[in-house]
């Protein structure tokens, strides 16, 4: 009895010096979709970086997540995808500064594709180096 006590123990032990890291776990896909954070957070990211949001898409998601199906085991998690769609503008520095941010994000975001064209600003007789950068991205959420 007293070897289960000590194991006890230790084991509290240890969840109290990794608990700051299962927090960051926890963060880095959430429980919920959150989809006002992630927005957020690239809406941030490209003031930050000094970049021009132009446009962000969030697929529609739900505002409150179901309880998980009782026929999954509880060691199966399911991650739902959220489609993410973004058109940023900024010269070619600036934009590497936001990809890097992007790739430092807490938040686990996949990089689906990636295009760059002229930035569009607008005035024809404009002689501007900005491009415009479009990407589509997945944010995920646990179910």
């Amino acid at each position: 009895m007293d070897e289960k006590i000590n194991a006890l123990i230790v084991a509290q032990a240890i969840l109290e010096n990794i608990q700051p890291q299962l927090d960051v776990i926890s963060y880095t896909i959430p429980s919920n979709p959150q989809a006002v954070d992630i927005a957020r957070q690239l809406k941030n990211l490209a003031e930050n970086t000094q970049a021009s949001l132009s446009a962000i898409q969030i697929a529609s998601v739900p505002i409150l997540v179901a309880t998980p199906s009782s026929t999954l085991p509880s060691s199966i998690v399911k991650h739902t995808a959220i489609p993410i769609t973004l058109s940023i503008d900024g010269s070619y520095n600036v934009l590497a500064s936001f990809m890097n941010g992007l790739l430092a994000m807490q938040r686990i975001v996949m990089i689906d594709s990636v295009s760059f064209s002229p930035s569009k600003s607008g005035l024809p007789q404009a002689k501007t180096n900005d491009i415009r950068l479009q990407l589509k991205l997945t944010g995920y959420y646990k179910n």
